[in-house]
């Protein structure tokens, strides 16, 4: 056993009975190790890319319209399986449409691996994440250029 492991001791008995005889034989102990318990709580850790969670193409109508842009913060609450059931705007855009915007997408979009108490049980958390909506017109270097188009080989003629 390592340091810090729990043994949990099984024995096996079996009885026969024998016409006037009665044995019982019983199989050594042995020792089967159960992993340690958790020694801390952990917060829940976002799955995949959250840069990919909002993009250009999520600008609100309005918001773009209107040339409007901002930074939004927000507290997401994370359930217990991961997904986020909940978005309180902490520091608004100054803007609705991007501030309704942002907690809609991080709804459908933010995954989490989820939070864990110190016994390794999923518990509910919280993340604080910011959203910044520049606008293309703007700044025009938030928009990337799309990839070249590479024309396919044309085999020659024969």
């Amino acid at each position: 056993m390592f340091e810090g492991e729990r043994a949990v001791m099984i024995s096996h008995s079996i009885s026969i009975c024998c016409v006037g005889t009665v044995m019982t034989l019983t199989a050594p102990a042995t020792a089967q190790t159960a992993p340690p318990p958790p020694t801390s709580a952990t917060s829940a850790r976002a799955l995949g890319d959250p840069a990919q969670w909002v993009s250009l193409a999520d600008y609100p109508a309005a918001a773009y319209n209107a040339q409007h842009e901002g930074a939004v913060r927000v507290r997401l609450s994370i359930a217990p399986l991961g997904f986020v059931d909940g978005c309180t705007i902490v520091e608004s855009s100054g803007f609705a449409e991007l501030d309704e915007g942002t907690c809609a997408l991080l709804r459908i979009r933010a995954f989490f691996t989820p939070a864990r108490d110190a016994a390794g049980n999923a518990i509910a958390g919280t993340q604080t994440r910011r959203i910044v909506w520049r606008h293309p017109v703007l700044h025009p270097e938030v928009v990337t250029p799309p990839a070249p188009v590479v024309p396919a080989s044309v085999p020659p003629a024969g």
